[in-house]
Order: C-alpha cells, then sequence, then structure tokens
C-alpha cells in the first residue's frame, strides 16, 4: 500500500477529471503549496511560493484554477497561499492519500457497526494499518485530515504533536456513512460536492463573488480558508431546538456574528465572540463556569479532553487580547492564533444533544 503513485491513478473518474483540467505547472505549484503546510502547518507566503516555481507570476501558473483546489488569503498583512483537501487529492501522491482516507473511513463504519461504545481511532491503528513510517508521514496525514473538516466528514483529528499520541473522533455524522453503499462514492462525494469550478482562487475577486455569503468565507483547525467557522448545519440544529428552559436566541446571534467576523478577519471579534460563548452555555450543563463543565462534562476522556484544550486556548488568547495594553511595540494576532472553530463545533453538538434531551423530559 506504501507505493509512490501519480494523481492519474485516482480510481474515481471525476477526482480525474478535476486533475485533468489542471496544467503540469499548475499541479507542480499545489504540491509546493502542499508540502509547506504538511511540513510546517502554515500557508506559504507569495514572495516563497514565487521563488520556488522560478520567479513566475503565480497568477500565470494558476490561471482559472478554483478556490476549492488552492487559494490565496492575508495573514497579518501578508499574502498567502494553502491548499484544501481536494487540492492535496490532486497532488503526485493523491491516490494513496484517498485510499489511505477511505480505509480511515471503512474502519470508523466498522467500530460504528459493531456496536461497541468507543468513537475514538488511535494513532497505534494508523501506525500500524496505514503504515505511516516516519513523523513527517505521519505528521502529514493528520494535517490533511485536519483539511477535510470543511467537508461534514464523520471523524476529526483530536489532536496531534510530533511524536506524541493523537487521536481521530468519529462524530454523530457516521449515520451518513453507515447508510451509504459504498465507502469510496461516500468519500468521493466528501470531496466533490462543495467544488466549484469556477470559484477564483485570488481573495479580492471572491470577496466580491456572489457566491459567498457573508458567513461563508471562515478558516479551518490550521488557519486556512474553508467554508464556515461555526458549521451552518449546527446552526441550523440550534435554531431547531425548542427548549423552554434556555432561550437560545442570542447563542444562535453570537454564531452568526462569529461567522461574520471571521469571514471579513476581524481577529479581535473572532476571540471575544468565542470567549463569550463559552461564558454564555454553562448554565445549559447545569455548571457556574466553562471551566467547572470542562473538567466535570459527563462526555468521555476524548471529549473532556477537547473541552479542557478550548477553555484554555480561547479564555488565554481572548485575556491577551483584551487586556494587552498599548506600548511601543504590538504583535497583531491572526486567524490562525484565535481559531476555535473545531472544538466549539463540538462543543456545540453537544449543546444541542443537551437541549433536545431537556426538551423531550419537559424542561
Amino acid at each position: 500500500m506504501r507505493q509512490s503513485t501519480h494523481p492519474d491513478d485516482l480510481s474515481s473518474s471525476q477526482l480525474c477529471k478535476v486533475r485533468d483540467d489542471l496544467t503540469d505547472e499548475q499541479r507542480e505549484l499545489l504540491q509546493l503549496v502542499w508540502e509547506h503546510y504538511a511540513e510546517t502547518g502554515k500557508e506559504i507566503t507569495a514572495r516563497d511560493l514565487q521563488l520556488r516555481i522560478g520567479r513566475k507570476r503565480i497568477s500565470d501558473v494558476l490561471g482559472n484554477v478554483s478556490a476549492d483546489l488552492v487559494y490565496e488569503s492575508t495573514s497579518a498583512g501578508i499574502r498567502v497561499f494553502g491548499v484544501t483537501a481536494l487540492g492535496v487529492l490532486m497532488c503526485k501522491d493523491g491516490k494513496t492519500t484517498f485510499n489511505r482516507f477511505v480505509e480511515v473511513l471503512n474502519h470508523a463504519r466498522d467500530v460504528y457497526s459493531s456496536g461497541t461504545e468507543t468513537d475514538v481511532i488511535s494513532a497505534s491503528w494508523f501506525r500500524k494499518t496505514l503504515q505511516l513510517g516516519e513523523v513527517e508521514e505521519e505528521r502529514g496525514f493528520c494535517r490533511f485530515l485536519a483539511l477535510t473538516s470543511n467537508l461534514m466528514a464523520p471523524i476529526y483529528v483530536a489532536g496531534w504533536s510530533d511524536g506524541g499520541e493523537w487521536s481521530v473522533q468519529i462524530n454523530d455524522r457516521i449515520i451518513d456513512l453507515y447508510l451509504a453503499d459504498s465507502v469510496e462514492e461516500f468519500s468521493e462525494r466528501l470531496f466533490l460536492n462543495r467544488y466549484r469550478k469556477e470559484l477564483q482562487w485570488q481573495e479580492s475577486a471572491r470577496m466580491q463573488s456572489t457566491l459567498f455569503t457573508s458567513s461563508s468565507i471562515i478558516f479551518n483547525e490550521a488557519g486556512n480558508r474553508t467554508n464556515y467557522f461555526i458549521n451552518p448545519q449546527r446552526l441550523d440544529d440550534l435554531r431547531s431546538t425548542n427548549c423552554k428552559k434556555f432561550d437560545t436566541r442570542r447563542l444562535v446571534a453570537m454564531c452568526v456574528e462569529l461567522n461574520d467576523s471571521a469571514s471579513r478577519e476581524n481577529v479581535h471579534a473572532v476571540a471575544m465572540l468565542s470567549r463569550a460563548i463559552l461564558d454564555h452555555i454553562p448554565p445549559i450543563f447545569d455548571c457556574k463556569d466553562f471551566s467547572k463543565f470542562a473538567n466535570n462534562s459527563p462526555g468521555g476522556s476524548s471529549f473532556k479532553a477537547i473541552m479542557r484544550h478550548l477553555d484554555e486556548t480561547c479564555r488565554n488568547v481572548a485575556n491577551i487580547q483584551l487586556h494587552q495594553q498599548i506600548g511601543p511595540d504590538v504583535t497583531l494576532p491572526n486567524m490562525t492564533q484565535v481559531n476555535f472553530s473545531q472544538g466549539l463545533d463540538v462543543l456545540l453538538s453537544e449543546v444541542i444533544k443537551k437541549l433536545k434531551e431537556l426538551d423531550s423530559d419537559g424542561a
């Protein structure tokens, strides 16, 4: 399974068609952007990318390539380029990456089908089954999985550090995978359902495009451009709750404002709204504050770990932005620093579940 493959070998005809629409130069550029992200976890600067492609204009190489493959963004005033999960599949090891993803989903469905209570796939399973050898290879696959977080996938990376322990969490979307006829076809749809060939990679063009709403241009776990910060399905589920004990209108409003602030890269507002959401929801779980909820939540160990991490990072980052006083030299925050979207998604999923339980109990 560890053989090097070319994207021409992608089994999906639709994935092949997307790849065939790219020139060799465009695929090479995608490869450079992906390799930089896989190694560093950061988007590559435009200047660095220009040097790596032979001092050419990036626009001359990319042409009309879709932003659903590669995109331009701005970080701390510097132009940067990032790659999407679908873009990674267009790179030279795209078939290997896709097949590994299918194997992960196959295992996740088997776990769900077995009826066990576990919702975690350990790092040891990945190392053994997918033959992830070097730390760099393991890091790259984890970062690819993180890029799939905007695809409504039934799994997400719960945490990762070089050489350390990590895991993949199975979420409530597993039912869609369980009911699917083919895991491979299900995986293909995840990557292609949101693909828009006409979506321009340039940031200025995307911001002006009617294809985007004010809440759609957000960032994923690694600070890269995706389709939302608070998942729109989560918002719909939250709006649909009907618990008499808790009025969720303000919570919904904060989530909508958070999406809008993230779409406009209003970093300070994102930090403060994220913290406000954490401060707002504890009464739903009969807790006085979020720290108490995070440390005493009824969920499993993985859920508690995510909540503790969310509590510590969100609160500390927000405190810095809220209380930092003016001085001769300041460092401006960026979207990577304030990106708590994955943890918030896990939290809101639990909030919705709890509200439905209270509603069924007549609370």
